[in-house]
Order: structure tokens, then C-alpha cells, then sequence
């Protein structure tokens, strides 16, 4: 299904607008704790604020018409959104100061925390639930499981839980090259910790708070008033709905769960697991000499005081906002570039082409960001939040974004797979085409003075239409495209069957030796045999050698032709059929042979052949059937 990607706007300046500033301020700070680049952070995020709040409620309605689809994460209110975009934000300043060598020990932990949970919130409480528990604690993989089963009552196997742990120590070490790694106990690879774990214990607390969801703040209150009962925790704390909107609040609170200390603490004691303190795992982090000794004798340094946002920061966010919506409408655009967690991984230079271009991205991967570029200046056109299913890796997803001039882009995230799984990486496909006249009709009247200047009715009647026409358009081409898929599907049957059908012929032909086929009569069941175990099905017994198998069907009377459709017992799948059968004299009694190519038959399946007569009226009418059950020798 593909779904359009929202174009950036600013956001509506308001007191709830303004608070949200704030807290953002306060996060970006406590992360980077230098004023000017704290507001470039929050900056920088905002800018991209809008356009992940669209796109979250348009997954919102695709979601709930598609109920049967897993959980993969939650959607984000603007709270969430711009909390998890500050992180985002904050690692290229992190970068930096890394290069510089200017980082302290405080500097990495508060990064290395924030990491695992940017990281593994943009996935699913399943991959919170692994770095929070393996790899920010010591519990092992029993101890993992049965907190994750408890809280959502989904049981992954073991394998994923170490398959994941891998992944994120991958990441983890990718992006703290200082980290080293060590076996432990059976083997186990895990990051070196520091020797006095209990030092750490309250400044951790202190960034699990800052880290925990803005908008899952009623969870504590809700979590102190649980009582025991008989009713299982998931259900007492996100009742018996685990889908749609409902679902992703539920979804957001169990990584709460994790996340928070108290209720996290409070979760492991309800289990009968240690106390967090007495397990966390903070790795040790390998700096120069210049570095090592800053706050060495206080874990975490000295507490960091945080002022609030000033009216001028305000004014000059907003400012810079609006100055960049006006670039965005006044940007005709040459050439494209696409960015991925903030690395540029294609760049389109022929919009108006429609070519096919491909990038590969790994498990971990989040935000897809879609620049503009003309002669003079770049603009951040539209985002794609990159989907995860519930511990299997990357979501397929498709959208699209209009141009201009009547352009768009195509963006299909394709999981990549080896054999039958999938890896947890995928590949990105990009595609400029013209955007259809009705779609480029309707985006123009958008922005035109004409639309601003209609009474809304009209407006109204006039997207109404627009809308009519797409769905129309949409379910014509749907429509033509399954039934293309299904006559290509047939096409591809009946040249199977022929096949098979023309080395059957050859093989009799040819007069192959009597141990290459082998014959069975089987009874039908309105004559077998019902005992105290049901009926006794025939047994069919092919030879290794036997090409073939015929099938003698005892018929009453003599039509002058008959069909037979062979078709597995479990799923009632066709897996042969024929017609024009003529009925034959053998043994005393009259049959219908249906000869049967032993591959088309598994070991140890259980099969029913339908028999059809044509009836006065010309049409067929089942007359009989046979089970039987087929060994291969």
C-alpha cells in the first residue's frame, strides 16, 4: 500500500508548542551540555517535527484497516517524536567532540545510554527489552524472556533474543570504537564493564529518566495502584486490545516499562529477579589520558544545571523555521539527496527519469530524510520513518512524495532475505516518475489563490471528486493487475500439467518395464468398510523405481466420459485433474483409470480423488470419492 509523505511545515505557534520547546531544550542539554549547540539541537529537530507527526497519523488509519497485522511499534505523538529526534540530532555534535578527543567519561555514558534507547525505541519494546536487559544490565537470556513474556504475553524463541543482543552490540561497537569485548560464562561475548558498577547506579537512573517516553508519564501512578489478583500484568496495565491506536499506547508503555527505573525496578521484583542496581553492566569506556581523569572521583561528573529557553532562542528558532518554509515553496529543485540516520546513501540527479535506484541499509537504520537541492540552496522535503516488525528486522513499506512540476518520488523498502529469513537489513528503491494528471490537478489546486478564494463547500466537492477519481483509478488498475497475476498463474498450470501430461504419454508410449508402474484399486467410500476407527483409507505403496501410479476407480453405470480431480486431503489443494476419462472393463468390474506421475505425490500425505459424471443437463456431477494415503519406499 503506498502512502504519501507529508511535506515539512512549521508548527503552529502555541503554549503547547512553546512547553514542548522547552522540554526539548532541557533533553538537548542534558545530552550535550553546551548551550548554543543544545539549541542548534533542538533546532535542528524541530525542523523536522511537522513531518513526522503527519506521517505518524496516516500510518495510524493504515494500520487499523489492516487488524491482523503485527505490532511493530508505536506511533509517536509530537512529544515522542521530537524526544527521539533530539537523540537523533544530538550524535553528529557527539561526533565531533569525539574526533576532537574533547569527550568525558560522564560525556559517554549519558551517549551510550542514549544510543541504546534511540536505538532500540525506533524498533519495538522487544529490542528494549534486549539492550535494557543484556547489555545496560547483566540478566541472561531466561531472565530477559520471562520479564517480556510477563509484561506483553508474546513468547519469541531464544534464538531471537540472541540474535538481537548481536545486532545491537554490532551497532554499539560501531559507534563507540573505545568499547572492547570479552567472553564471560559459556562463552557469552559481552563489552567490558566498569569495576565499580554501584558508583554509576543514581547517575544512570538519571538518564533512564530523561530517556524514558514524554507521553507514558501516567504509567508510574498507574503501576503503584496495580493490585496482585488473578488477572495477568498485561492485561491489568494495556487491557485486552493489542491492536490499532490502543495497541501502539500499549506499545509505548511497555517500553516505558523497561525503561523507567522505578517501574523497571518494580517489574524485575514482581518477577523475582535482582534488584537493577545489583545487575546493571555500564560498559568501561577506553579514553587518552587527557580525558580519563575528568570526574574521576564523581561518577557522572558534577550535576549539570539547566536554564530555561530564552524569549530571543525562542524567537530565533521559530524565525529559522519559517524562513526555511519559505525556501521549500520557492525551491523548483534539481536533483535530490537521501539521507539515512544522517549519511547520504543516493543521490537522484534526473527528476524527471525513471530510472531505478538502489541502496542497501542495515538492521538499526530509522530515519530516511529526502533533500531538495536547486542552484542556491538545499530544503529537507518530506521524512520516512523506516518500520520494524516485532523482532524479525526491517518492514517492507512503500510511499511516495510529489515533486513539483508535476513529479514524484517512489520509495520501496525491500527486507532483504537469505533462504527463507529475513536478515533484518533491506534494500531501498527509488523511482522519479510524472505524477498522474488527476494527482498533479489536485496538488496544484492545493496551492493555488483560486482554492484560498472558494467557499470551503466548494473545495470540498471539488477533493471529493479528486478523491472519487483516484479510488476509481486505483481499483481499476488493482483490479487489472490481479487478474493478469491470476490468468499468468493459470497459464503457468496448465502448461505444467500439459508437460506433465505429454512425458505420461511418452512413457506409455514407449512401453516403459511393468516396475515402473505400479496399480491400485481404491474403494469408494460410500462401499468401505466403517469399524470402531473410522474408515480404512487405501494404502498406496510406491516402489523407488515407480514412475507412475494408476488409480482404478470402480464407476456403476457408463457415461461416456468422466473426470477425476486428485487433490491434497489437509489444504483440499488440486494437485491433478482430467477429463474425458473413459470407463474400462477389468477384473470382472468397470473402472476409470487415473494415472498419476509419482512426483506429483508426497510421502506419508493423505490425498482424496473426486469423481465427477456429466448429468442430463450436460453438467458434472460428483458421483463418488476415494481417500487414500501414499509411503514412498
Amino acid at each position: 500500500m503506498v502512502r504519501a509523505l507529508e511535506i515539512q511545515n512549521m508548527p503552529a505557534v502555541s503554549k503547547s508548542t512553546d512547553d514542548l520547546m522547552e522540554k526539548g531544550f532541557q533533553l538537548a542539554y542534558f545530552i550535550f551540555p553546551d548551550r548554543a549547540t543544545a539549541v542548534q539541537i533542538l533546532r535542528n529537530a524541530m525542523r523536522k517535527l511537522k513531518v513526522q507527526r503527519s506521517r505518524e497519523k496516516k500510518r495510524t488509519y493504515w494500520r487499523d484497516k489492516n487488524m491482523k497485522r503485527k505490532l511493530t511499534r508505536t506511533v509517536r505523538n509530537d512529544d515522542d517524536a521530537l524526544q527521539w529526534l533530539i537523540y537523533c540530532e544530538s550524535t553528529h555534535y557527539e561526533k565531533q567532540q569525539e574526533l576532537a578527543g574533547l569527550q568525558t567519561e560522564r560525556d559517554l555514558v549519558v551517549r551510550y545510554i542514549k544510543h541504546l534507547v534511540q536505538m532500540t525505541t525506533a524498533m519495538s519494546s522487544f529490542y528494549v527489552n534486549v539492550g535494557l536487559q543484556r547489555l545496560l544490565h547483566n540478566y541472561n537470556t531466561s531472565e530477559a524472556q520471562q520479564a517480556y513474556e510477563c509484561l506483553t504475553e508474546h513468547y519469541p524463541g531464544t534464538e531471537e533474543y540472541r540474535r538481537i543482543k548481536g545486532v545491537l552490540m554490532k551497532h554499539l561497537e560501531a559507534r563507540f570504537p573505545t568499547l572492547k569485548t570479552c567472553r564471560v560464562n559459556h562463552g557469552e561475548l559481552r563489552f567490558e564493564v566498569f569495576d565499580r558498577q554501584e558508583e554509576w547506579a543514581d547517575f544512570v537512573d538519571d538518564c533512564l529518566g530523561f530517556f524514558t517516553p514524554w507521553s507514558t508519564s501516567q504509567i508510574c501512578a498507574k503501576v503503584a495502584n496495580l493490585g496482585s489478583g488473578t488477572v495477568t500484568l498485561s492485561a491489568q496495565l494495556f487491557g485486552h486490545d493489542g491492536h490499532g491506536a490502543h495497541g501502539d499506547g500499549a506499545e509505548a508503555c511497555r517500553c516505558h516499562m523497561f525503561i523507567d527505573p522505578l517501574c523497571y525496578g518494580w517489574l524485575n521484583a514482581r518477577i523475582g529477579l535482582d534488584p537493577p542496581h545489583e545487575r546493571l553492566a555500564l560498559p568501561r569506556f577506553y579514553l587518552n589520558s587527557g580525558t580519563e581523569d575528568e570526574d574521576k572521583d564523581q561518577p557522572g561528573g558534577s550535576q549539570v544545571r539547566i536554564l530555561k529557553l530564552t524569549h530571543e532562542e525562542k524567537k530565533e528558532i521559530l524565525d529559522h523555521l519559517a524562513e526555511e518554509k519559505l525556501q521549500r515553496q520557492e525551491n523548483t529543485g534539481t536533483s535530490l539527496a537521501i539521507l539515512v540516520d544522517g549519511t547520504e546513501c543516493a543521490r537522484v540527479d534526473d527528476l524527471d527519469g525513471g530510472s531505478t535506484q538502489r541502496c542497501e541499509i542495515q538492521e538499526g537504520a530509522k530515519l530516511v530524510e529526502i533533500w531538495i537541492q536547486d542552484r542556491n540552496a538545499r530544503s529537507l522535503l518530506a521524512t520516512h520513518w523506516i518500520e520494524y516488525t516485532e523482532w524479525h528486522g526491517i518492514a517492507e513499506a512503500a510511499a511516495e512524495v510529489a515533486l513539483g512540476n508535476g513529479r514524484k518520488l517512489s520509495l520501496e523498502l525491500v527486507p532483504a532475505k537469505q533462504g527463507n529469513e529475513n536478515t533484518g537489513g533491506a534494500s531501498i528503491l527509488l523511482t522519479c516518475h510524472p505524477m498522474s494528471r488527476l494527482g498533479g490537478w489536485v496538488k496544484s489546486m492545493q496551492g493555488s489563490v483560486w482554492s484560498r478564494r472558494l467557499p470551503k463547500f466548494a473545495m470540498a466537492f471539488a477533493s471529493l471528486v479528486a478523491i472519487v477519481g483516484i479510488l476509481g483509478t486505483v481499483k481499476y488498475r488493482w483490479e487489472s493487475v490481479r487478474q493478469q497475476a491470476t490468468a499468468e498463474n493459470l497459464s503457468k498450470e496448465l502448461m505444467r500439467e500439459k508437460a506433465e501430461r505429454a512425458s505420461l504419454q511418452q512413457r506409455l508410449d514407449m512401453k516403459q518395464d511393468s516396475a515402473s508402474f505400479v496399480a491400485y484399486r481404491l474403494t469408494p467410500e460410500d462401499l468401505s468398510m466403517r469399524g470402531s476407527e473410522g474408515v480404512k483409507e487405501a494404502g498406496v505403496s510406491l516402489p523407488s523405481g515407480a514412475a507412475l501410479v494408476i488409480l482404478e476407480l470402480p464407476v456403476k453405470s457408463r457415461p461416456t466420459s468422466y473426470r477425476a480431480v486428485l487433490k491434497s486431503f489437509l489444504n483440499n489443494q488440486e494437485v491433478l485433474s482430467e477429463s474425458s476419462l473413459r470407463p474400462v472393463p477389468r477384473n470382472g468390474s468397470t473402472v476409470v483409470a487415473l494415472a498419476v506421475p509419482a512426483s506429483l505425490v508426497k510421502d506419508r500425505k493423505h490425498y482424496v480423488v473426486d469423481l465427477y459424471s456429466t448429468n442430463a443437463a450436460g453438467r458434472l456431477e460428483k458421483i463418488r470419492f476415494f481417500t487414500l494415503y501414499v509411503e514412498k519406499k
